[in-house]
């Protein structure tokens, strides 16, 4: 059959056919998706809101999930979980690693026609087969909907990136893949080839002053989840013309493994733990290797503790009745993990040494070593590399994960014709960038009767190609002929890997040698190879296109699955949608009765007139009135900010402090960058973790080892900072965490956890810390550069104590907090930046923030004025529950199954049983996200407690039943917003979803329907708009950009609730400054003596909505001393509430006679930490961190 369209315009890559063209990594254990727009590439989040989809396939009786769904749900249902399909794809099934691999999967797979490798599962109540390339198919239209769903308009052209050494076989099957997924490949290039694009971008060498451009000589090390490879390019200019405006990006040489990868790793762990559980409890070998639910949980845990030893020294491997209810732990240190994959690491540094010995390359003539794919992480490979290299850095400036993705996605639009009408200098790079690949190995046909190779095409040929070669006929009188077609490099055919066979006849007869056969290679751009023969006499020809010859699909299979996976998806498409849609006013001069306490008795009140002091003035012309609060507002930044400039040097940062996940991102190149971690994730968990050593984990190696170590295991963190023991909401949290909460000092909660072989203490803003430091370094890492700015978001709802603790906790972390702003607030500024309205109308925005474990919602004018390139955004109100989240449903999930595990087996004491709490919660997380996919899902955990196995079913429904309380709260919350800033639910012109608990079905569809069906905002990512929009404040504070849209973009947050203090012996509270004023704001109010005489009075400070302070909340008190005695009335006191830009309270009083003067800095009652305390700590954080970087170094 012929390739699919290969090459939309042909190897040159005219003009487009409409539409986007997206970049495909189809990898082995995760894959990716990006397009190029905009003068750069952007990876496409998928429906979870993670850049890296899981490159898996599950099947179940009545559905089919794809991605983060089928992982989820892998280890309840591992034999229809169908994963590493790439291992697969364009195989035999007699072929020896196919059989190796077989051992270790879960799945089933057989022989099917012409020795293909057929998966086999159970589906809609009936036994099924699928083949390799149907399996990538679902996974390339996966990621094709999310570029879809992202861009809002069609996808069908592509580019697919395949490893170096995949043979012809391999690549049409790649293809074959594409075309039932409904996609056009423009071209199939080598994963390395794009990683360069991806590098080199940003690294292309300057124009020689003179005398030619050598270039810069790069080699990627792409050390992916199944496959190895090793390229060496130089970028340079065409023909070292320094004067030429293209940049070439020339192969030199290849090597790799197509069967090295994370995988291989992981299976030499599985057969060590095996091998160890068989050695210990005398099991039966292929007992357990039968037990393909054991096999896929024991996966599992090697896969964490792979990704855990690249942090620490050691590391246990532990299941929990892995079979025949016996419990499986094991130590595995580091040093073990190396031995163990000793081979594999050696093959590693060979592939580099061939590479290298191929393109006639000493290691010192290479200037950059780049490392892509995300089993780079291991140490002990960068250590070799890094040794090999003679102690080159190596470069980790691209993101391992996605660099193959974003240089397709180059690739992609340079043959889609793409150009930037609105900046036709600014791509210059993009379009004059010329890739010359290379073949990996010789290709040619089997001569005489002794197996001889005679080569057509030698190995490190550019591509594309075309060669011909003349033979003849080796007998007299030969009519025909069979070309054979191999691989390799062995001089005997015995040794190299047969690709396919045709005969030419119709050759007439004549002594041999004197025909004359013409033998053609054409090798195409995708590096797929095309054979032709041609009888020079008679002109007979026949040809081939190079497939293994255990069949290609044919053109009706690849017609008939790609119409099954229409059909599918038009099902699915209905499926779903049957489930889910998806201030400050001046004084009135009204008279005010005031009373102050006076010591512990209550005071007379006098009346006076008061004054209140306000930021804006209302009734001047608008663009007037624009420009002056502009000005007001930067000269306020700047008295906030120091001078208004980089303080400290080096970049600003925002970052999101989040519940359960945080996310850090600069803006820089004048655009935002959402930074990812050691791990390649985008989101990094709040989540710290200690070990009985002096060891300290934070995030994701935190997150990994969790279910082992529940009560040293921090996490929500948030919900304690600035908070007191005794608030009833920590107590009720207390009771559904596995670590231990106790009262300290004025009531403060502390963190007990066991450390360096003792109990230690911390306090909530601590470990906030750790979070925020490691956030920090991960910035560092990105940027080169040390980082000590920072704007840092908070939930809307967070009281002034919260919000001095979390600027206490930045210090801690060596962070100049510079401002704290709103979490939805930032989320607008992500939002307003691309969706700046284009008239002087404004656009009424509503952002809706539904987080891990706080609520937010805020209604915003994005208003551009008079000037629409400067952007006013202005808060109109705020609502929301600094504890409603992600969180809560997960715990509501938790109740409803220890109830069930009651009922079932009787009060037993699981409560107190934390590992069993942990992994209940672990399961009902994925239970929860597993409900966004489908109707219904399991709970299940293997020996929960005493041995009992637990399983239960859980509905979507049920499961809105559960939390019916809770989406009750989000639809009130935004009704009190839309009622405070009166605003008619109408006259909302968006509808922002953010938060990663915005992706709940009854969340989206309760929204849709409240306003009138109106079609809710998605096209800002929900788990890193905060950071995102952090980021572009911290640049406008710190004079980071000179962006245009930044330096006049305004922002005018609000005060959530109302401020006031405590007056009379009524308990009335005085209002100085209502809900929902603009902030900073100061205003002043007057008050005077209740008594006779009275020489000193209290002031206590409150927040909230009700006219009685005993249902408002008390932030501080503080007594004013050293008034004159006079009568009641008489004395003359301002009060002077003062909120800066983070939304801190600053309070004082001022007798206006004397002069005498008391403030306070509102804090928790319960005590702010104190200028020694954050010194010490930070300290102590310094400490930790040098002893950590000096542990890695050695």
């Amino acid at each position: 059959m012929a390739a699919t369209n290969t090459t939309k315009k042909g190897a040159g890559g005219g003009g487009g056919g409409g539409g986007p063209a997206i970049g495909i990594d189809l990898g082995t254990t995760y894959s990716c998706v990006a397009v190029r727009r905009h003068n750069r590439s952007e990876v496409i989040t998928n429906d979870q809101g993670n850049r890296i989809t899981p490159s898996c396939v599950a099947f179940t009786a009545a559905d089919r999930f794809v991605g983060d769904a089928a992982e989820n749900q892998a280890a309840l249902n591992p034999n229809n979980t169908i994963f590493e399909a790439k291992r697969l794809i364009g195989r035999r099934f007699s072929d020896k690693s196919v059989q190796e691999d077989i051992k270790l999967w879960p799945f089933k797979v057989v022989a099917g026609p012409d020795d293909r490798p057929t998966i086999v599962v159970q589906h809609e109540g009936k036994e099924m087969q699928f083949v390799p390339e149907e399996i990538s198919a679902m996974v390339l239209s996966k990621l094709r909907d999310a570029a879809v769903a992202y861009l809002g308009e069609p996808v069908t052209d592509a580019v697919i990136t395949v490893p170096v050494y995949f043979n012809n076989a391999q690549r049409e099957a790649t293809l074959d893949a594409a075309a039932i997924a409904g996609l056009n490949v423009m071209r199939i290039i080598n994963e390395p080839s794009a990683a360069a694009f991806a590098y080199g971008l940003d690294k292309m060498p300057p124009p020689a002053a003179s005398g030619g451009a050598a270039g810069r000589m790069v080699l990627i090390f792409d050390l992916g989840g199944g496959t190895l490879d090793v390229s060496l390019l130089n970028i340079g200019r065409p023909g070292n013309n320094s004067n030429s405006g293209s940049f070439e990006f020339e192969v030199k040489a290849v090597a790799g493994d197509t069967h090295l990868g994370g995988a291989d790793f992981d299976n030499a762990m599985v057969k060590h733990c095996i091998n160890e559980f068989i050695r210990k409890h005398d099991a039966a070998d292929e007992g357990i290797w039968s037990n393909q639910k054991a096999i896929r949980r024991l996966r599992t845990a090697c896969e964490r503790a792979k990704r855990l030893l690249s942090f620490t020294a050691q590391t246990s491997i532990e299941v929990d009745s892995l079979h025949d209810g016996v419990d499986f732990c094991a130590k595995m240190s580091r040093s073990r993990f190396e031995e163990l994959n000793k081979e594999l690491f050696g093959k590693c540094v060979k592939a580099v040494e061939k590479c290298l010995e191929d393109a006639k390359m000493d290691k010192s003539g290479v200037h950059d070593v780049v490392l892509v794919g995300g089993s780079t992480r291991i140490p002990k490979l960068q250590s070799m590399l890094h040794d090999f290299f003679q102690e080159k850095k190596l470069r980790h400036s691209v993101n391992p994960d996605e660099a193959v993705a974003y240089g397709a996605a180059i690739q992609a639009s340079v043959l889609n014709g793409d150009s930037d009408d609105d900046d036709a200098d600014a791509d210059d790079k993009k379009r004059v960038m010329i890739l010359r690949d290379i073949t990996p190995l010789s290709l040619g046909i089997e001569v005489n009767l002794d197996h001889r190779m005679s080569v057509v095409i030698p190995r490190n040929t550019f591509i594309p190609t075309k060669n011909v070669r003349r033979y003849s006929t080796l007998y007299d009188n030969q009519t025909m002929v069979s070309i054979i077609v191999f691989e390799g490099e062995s001089a005997s055919t015995h040794d190299n890997n047969m690709l396919g066979v045709f005969v030419l006849s119709g050759i007439v007869p004549a002594p041999r040698g004197v025909p004359q056969i013409d033998v053609t290679f054409d090798f195409d751009t995708n590096g797929v190879l095309h054979v032709s023969a041609v009888d020079m006499g008679t002109g007979s020809k026949n040809n081939i296109t190079i497939t293994n010859h255990s069949g290609r699909l044919k053109e009706e299979e690849v017609e008939r699955m790609s119409r099954e996976a229409r059909s599918y998806n038009r099902k699915r498409k209905r499926s779903r949608s049957s489930l889910q849609i998806n201030s400050g006013n001046l004084a009135s001069g009204e008279e005010e009765a005031a009373g102050l306490r006076w010591g512990g008795g209550l005071l007379d009140a006098a009346a006076l007139n008061s004054e209140l002091l306000d930021v804006e003035v209302s009734r001047e012309p608008g663009n007037r009135r624009r420009r002056r609060i502009g000005r007001r507002f930067l000269e306020t930044m700047a008295s906030a900010s120091g001078n208004g400039k980089q303080g400290g040097g080096g970049p600003a940062v925002g970052i999101d402090l989040g519940t359960t996940y945080s996310c850090v991102a600069v803006w820089r190149h004048d655009r935002g960058e959402v930074i990812a971690n050691d791990q390649g994730n985008r989101l990094t968990p709040s989540c710290v973790a200690f070990a009985d050593d002096d060891e300290r984990l934070v995030g994701d190696a935190a997150l990994n080892q969790a279910a082992l170590n529940p009560t040293n295991t921090i996490f929500e963190v948030k919900r304690l900072i600035g908070r007191r023991f005794s608030d009833e909401s920590v107590q009720k949290d207390i009771k559904l965490w596995p670590f231990k909460v106790v009262a300290g000092q004025e009531d403060r909660p502390m963190i007990v956890v066991r450390h360096e072989c003792e109990e230690r203490q911390f306090m909530p803003e601590e470990i906030s810390s750790m979070v925020l430091a490691k956030m920090r370094e991960t910035a560092e890492v990105y940027l080169g550069k040390t980082v000590k700015n920072a704007v840092i978001t908070v939930p809307v709802y967070f009281n002034n104590a919260q919000r001095q603790a979390t600027i206490d906790a930045g210090a801690i972390a060596g962070l100049n907090v510079r401002r704290i702003i709103n979490e939805p607030t930032a989320a607008a500024l992500a939002y307003g930046l691309e969706k700046m309205p284009v008239s002087n109308k404004g656009r009424m925005v509503l952002v809706f923030d539904l987080g891990g474990g706080t609520f937010d919602v805020s209604l915003l004018n994005i208003d551009p004025g008079v000037d629409i390139d400067m952007g006013l955004f202005e808060v109109k109100a705020t609502a929301g529950d600094t504890h409603l989240g992600g969180a809560d449903f997960d715990n509501e999930l938790v109740k409803h199954s220890l109830r069930e595990f009651i009922r079932k087996h009787g009060s037993m004491d699981i409560k107190s049983n934390h590992k069993a709490l942990r992994r209940l919660r672990t399961a009902c997380e994925r239970a929860k996200r597993m409900l966004s996919s489908t109707a219904q899902t399991t709970i299940e955990v293997d020996s929960l407690h005493q041995g009992i196995d637990f399983r239960i079913t859980i509905t979507r429904s049920r499961f809105e039943e559960l939390n019916k309380d809770l989406f009750g709260k989000c639809i009130e919350a935004t009704e009190n917003c839309l009622r405070d800033a009166k605003v008619d639910k109408g006259s909302v012109h968006d509808v922002v979803l953010v938060g990663g608990s915005t992706r709940i079905p009854k969340v989206q569809k309760m929204l849709s329907e409240f306003f009138y069906g109106k079609e809710l905002c998605r096209s800002i990512n929900p788990d890193e708009a905060v950071a995102y929009g952090a980021a572009i404040h911290a640049a406008i504070l710190c004079g980071g950009t000179d962006d245009k849209r930044l330096v006049d973009m305004l922002l005018r947050d609000v005060t959530p609730l109302s401020l006031g203090i405590e007056i009379r012996d009524d308990h009335t509270m005085s209002m100085v400054i209502p809900r929902n004023t603009a902030v900073p704001t100061k205003k002043v109010k007057n008050f005077t003596t209740l008594h006779d005489n009275q020489i000193e009075a209290l002031f206590p400070v409150f927040e909230g909505e009700s006219a009685s302070t005993n249902d408002n909340n008390m932030l501080g008190k503080f007594i004013l001393s050293g008034i004159p005695p006079e009568p009641n009335g008489v004395p003359s006191i301002d009060v002077t509430f003062d909120i800066d830009a983070n939304g801190v309270l600053h309070v004082s009083a001022e007798h206006k006679v004397t002069g005498q003067k008391n403030s306070i800095t509102i804090t928790n009652h319960s005590g702010r930490l104190s200028k020694e305390e954050i010194r010490r700590m930070a300290l102590e954080a310094e400490g930790h961190k040098k002893k950590w970087i000096k542990q890695t170094e050695a």
